[in-house]
């Protein structure tokens, strides 16, 4: 379960990097639900959220 929640995660950070679709839209697209739970996961994950890691990036 840990490899596909990396492999999405993954997935959603090249896809903030390389869209401008919303988090909520990049979540339900990566298969990690609520944009709540993507938030959550993504900061455990990247340390950062995926507002950030965009304004980051650019």
């Amino acid at each position: 379960m840990q490899y596909i929640q990396n492999y999405r995660l993954q997935v959603a950070c090249q896809m903030l990097a390389e869209s401008d679709e919303s988090v909520t839209e990049i979540s339900h697209a990566c298969g990690l639900g609520s944009s709540s739970y993507f938030g959550k996961v993504f900061r455990e994950y990247m340390k950062c959220t995926p507002g950030e890691y965009r304004k980051r990036i650019e």
